[in-house]
């Protein structure tokens, strides 16, 4: 490793330890180890005793010691978890923190992806409200969910396609289908909204098993992987974004009270001018942003009248604020409201909500997004 990227992991050693959670931490150490960073025998002097924060200070002091590329691998590795605010500050950027989100940049050249074709893009909408085998699954207030969807990207300019209730073969049938229009039609950006019920993947608990209406599940990994530069190769160079509005688990985090909280604040920052794409090796997850309703493990809300909190907060947001802020922003903003929501509730009505932490994965999703 270069003696400057050493000396910017142990610079920024206790910011790294402190703005890392012990979920993303899991996720990290298991993408770090895959990727042949830790062996078997420093993995397991990680996690052998010792707190949390302990563990974290072990791993990024081994870090630098793990050979030229260790740096390189430690940043795709953090993009890869959602803590994309960490590679940035060790990559030198300017990062200010709203809880476990990165928010606005200021420094070095940060692009965006360029949007000129029209329409925009394609956005895929599959909605699964009813359950062939089990009617009392039904998702009462998601169609309210899809006839927002529906209004805003129309609005914004996108070719909008709707499917709902589908079966374990008619979605991996209609994902397919979908690719296969982006190559005939090739537009600017892809969207793929996914709402149903989910459940925890005990293999793997980033992971969500999405229930379609025959009762059968897809891995959340297995769409993602559609949309990769291995499956989907003339996509490599289009932003893709995957919303999950789905349950990860039964977890509900109902809170907790701490006497001091301290919050970041943000600063202003300039555009810059449109990116010029130039033709160039594709990593595997190239230009690709998932994005989930909940946090692994956690439910998910829905509201039977007015839908999902997530999906309703997100159009809203998005309606008002597309035409001066990048996806990545509005995404945080959308993050912080439904946290106030709840805040606002709860000192009206006492301990009648919970929280639900907007959480996502980024895979070179690398400039800004305007729509």
């Amino acid at each position: 490793m270069e003696p400057s990227h050493r000396e910017m992991i142990m610079k920024n050693l206790d910011f790294l330890i402190q703005n890392t959670s012990d979920e993303a931490f899991d996720l990290l150490l298991e993408r770090f180890s895959t990727n042949h960073g830790l062996s078997p025998y420093m993995l397991e002097k990680i996690n052998k005793g010792g707190t949390s924060l302990e563990k974290k200070k072990k791993f990024y002091e081994m870090v630098p010691k793990r050979g030229p590329e260790a740096f390189r691998k430690l940043c795709d590795c953090l993009y890869s978890v959602g803590l994309k605010n960490l590679a940035e500050k060790l990559r030198g950027s300017r990062v200010f923190l709203d809880g476990c989100f990165s928010s606005k940049l200021n420094g070095s050249s940060h692009e965006r992806y360029i949007i000129k074709s029209n329409p925009k893009g394609h956005v895929l909408i599959i909605n699964i409200r009813n359950f062939i085998y089990n009617p009392l699954q039904l998702r009462r207030g998601s169609e309210k969910d899809v006839a927002s969807l529906k209004e805003l990207w129309k609005k914004l300019g996108y070719s909008v396609h709707f499917f709902k209730d589908l079966t374990c073969e008619e979605f991996k049938k209609e994902i397919d289908n979908f690719i296969n229009l982006t190559k005939s039609d090739k537009l600017d950006s892809v969207f793929v909204f996914i709402m149903t019920h989910g459940m925890r993947n005990n293999t793997n608990h980033r992971e969500v098993q999405l229930l379609m209406s025959d009762s059968g599940t897809i891995n959340s990994d297995w769409v993602v992987d559609r949309f990769t530069s291995v499956h989907s190769k003339h996509l490599a160079d289009t932003p893709k974004i995957i919303f999950i509005q789905a349950c990860r688990g039964e977890d509900i985090d109902v809170g907790y009270w701490i006497e001091n909280d301290s919050g970041h604040g943000n600063l202003e920052y300039n555009e810059n001018s449109d990116a010029m794409r130039m033709p160039s090796p594709k990593p595997r997850y190239s230009n690709l942003l998932v994005v989930f309703s909940t946090l692994p493990g956690f439910v998910a809300k829905r509201n039977i009248d007015t839908g999902s909190p997530f999906i309703q907060e997100l159009c809203q947001i998005i309606s008002i604020k597309s035409k001066k802020s990048h996806l990545l922003d509005m995404i945080h903003e959308v993050n912080r409201n439904l946290k106030e929501e709840v805040i606002k509730n709860w000192n009206v009505q006492g301990r009648s909500s919970f929280f639900q932490t907007v959480h996502y994965e980024n895979w070179h999703f690398s400039y800004k997004l305007y729509l």
